[in-house]
């Protein structure tokens, strides 16, 4: 029985020591741990830093949008009054042209020589023509 007794304790001291070795290592993780614990003020101290900068150059890009979308509203509305000042302008074109048109009579088969010819001369031409025509014209 002292005998069962020897081995008994070997084996609860056995269990102990492994016991303590994976207590030691436990201790060697968290000691680890710990270690990296003390970076850890350092690290969020840059973090803030870092995200105050993020922060400042979010709120800059945010104004900068915010002209952007301005500016374009303006040149939308700039650009819808130059198109409808064009069309005016475009309608007044065709009015003044249709209008000089009306004192301009065009005779089909008459040549036409722009760089030689007076107003007078032109002017015998036509009633020369409309002569020929009618008769009447004097």
């Amino acid at each position: 029985m002292a005998h069962q007794n020897k081995q008994a304790r070997n084996k609860s001291h056995g269990a102990t020591c492994s016991h303590c070795e994976e207590m030691s290592g436990n201790m060697d993780v968290l000691i680890a741990n710990m270690e990296n614990l003390k970076h850890l003020p350092h690290q969020l101290n840059n973090m803030q830093k870092q995200l105050a900068c993020m922060t400042e150059e979010m709120q800059r890009l945010k104004l900068a949008m915010q002209n952007l979308e301005t500016e374009n509203k303006k040149l939308k509305q700039q650009n819808v009054h130059l198109e409808n000042l064009v069309l005016n302008l475009g309608n007044q074109i065709k009015d003044l042209e249709q209008y000089s048109h009306r004192q301009n009579l065009e005779i089909q088969g008459v040549a036409m020589n722009d760089d030689q010819e007076t107003p007078q001369e032109l002017e015998m031409k036509v009633l020369s023509i409309l002569q020929h025509v009618d008769g009447s014209v004097d």
